[in-house]
């Protein structure tokens, strides 16, 4: 790998991953989740946490990526404001959806 890329990728991986964090701790499926009409053909709730990693590292690889195309810091600045804001919206979401119900 590039030395290049290494402080990008970390920098993603370590905000994905703290956003991760972050929301798991808010989650909390008590038993009103599990007494919410789902339909049948919902997925499993181990099938959760599996997509969510994949969520999560194809936002950080996507940031990434975007940041080597980026020549100029302006634009990067919007692209790190962007990132920012999906973190702080899947944050929201968490607390919205599992905790104020």
């Amino acid at each position: 790998m590039d030395r290049v890329w290494i402080f990008p990728v970390c920098i993603a991986a370590l905000l994905a991953t703290l956003v991760a964090l972050v929301g798991a701790t808010i989650i909390d499926t008590g038993s009103w989740y599990a007494s919410l009409l789902k339909p049948h053909w919902a997925p499993p709730d181990a099938a959760y946490g599996l997509a969510w990693t994949a969520i999560y590292s194809c936002t950080a690889l996507a940031g990434v990526t975007g940041w080597r195309a980026i020549a100029r810091w302006r634009e990067r600045e919007w692209l790190l404001g962007l990132f920012a804001g999906n973190g702080f919206l899947n944050i929201l979401w968490s607390l919205v959806f599992f905790r104020l119900q």
